[in-house]
């Protein structure tokens, strides 16, 4: 599923806010990224107004802003001029699950690889290399809170969860596991062609569930949920046109066509699910 992490899309508000010296010290590391000017703004002004009512703690409200002001990947890549370059771009874009291959990229552009190479960085500010793996970091965006980590390893064409994840947090400055740690799932679209989903079937506890595993074209009528402690809870609503079902989306679900999921981060929530006598897992403050 295509996962959008910002659905509000905010121009830039000029915004002062007044640090210690250690902070602006701190700060004054950061390298700020042009592409992420367009939701800064909003989250300065929540940051500031959390950090006055002491919702969050100043390294909280530092440590927050670095992250924001040292991303790496932009979600989209700037546009080179040259055509042979615009052609590279597409080609890796297009297979940034194989294997790298230099050789067979430069062929693709009539180019030789050293010239390719200094080309690319000319136009782009870094390798092919370095953008084949921000590609795959883009993927991996995408499908961090849909799929298993082993799926995407093997998706994608990692030699191991292990590689994959220090890939991931080089550029992204974070691991996968921590990559949205608390967010609301606001909707989603998709078409499926397998769906795993659990139903309660009781009213009383013990709590006992029917699990259904369907086969065939489903379409996703809603979807919602929440993310805690980087754990998805969703619940979606599909049918066949014939039948509908609705309850807890389980893992192994497979698009068939094009899916899409809208996610809201909610940053500078410290939250955690935790079993009550009845083993049903409430969310609770950290």
């Amino acid at each position: 599923m295509e996962i959008l992490r910002n659905p509000i899309i905010l121009v830039f508000i000029n915004v002062t806010i007044c640090f210690k010296n250690n902070l602006a010290n701190t700060l004054n590391k950061c390298e700020a990224k042009k592409y992420y000017y367009r939701n800064l703004g909003y989250i300065l002004l929540k940051m500031s107004d959390n950090l006055q009512a002491k919702l969050i703690d100043e390294n909280t409200f530092t440590n927050t802003l670095i992250k924001l002001f040292d991303l790496k990947v932009p979600n989209t890549p700037l546009q080179p001029k040259n055509p042979m370059i615009t052609k590279a771009i597409q080609y890796i874009n297009d297979n940034c699950a194989e294997k790298f291959d230099l050789e067979r990229l430069a062929e693709e552009v009539y180019l030789s690889k050293y010239y390719l190479v200094r080309l690319f960085r000319r136009e782009m500010g870094i390798t092919p290399h370095q953008y084949y793996q921000q590609c795959k970091v883009r993927e991996l965006r995408k499908m961090a809170l849909c799929f298993s980590q082993k799926n995407i390893a093997y998706e994608l064409n990692f030699s191991t969860q292990s590689h994959m994840d220090s890939v991931f947090k080089k550029y992204m400055g974070i691991t996968m596991k921590n990559y949205i740690k608390n967010a609301v799932i606001l909707s989603g679209i998709a078409t499926f062609d397998i769906v795993n989903m659990q139903m309660t079937n009781t009213l009383g506890y013990p709590i006992e569930y029917d699990v259904h595993n369907l086969t065939e074209p489903l379409e996703l009528a809603s979807l919602d949920g929440t993310i805690i402690n980087s754990k998805p809870h969703i619940h979606g609503m599909i049918g066949n046109g014939t039948h509908t079902w609705a309850g807890h989306m389980l893992n192994g679900c497979r698009i068939l066509y094009l899916g899409e999921v809208v996610i809201q981060e909610v940053p500078g929530s410290d939250l955690i699910r935790k079993p009550d006598k009845n083993n049903v897992y409430l969310i609770h403050a950290k």
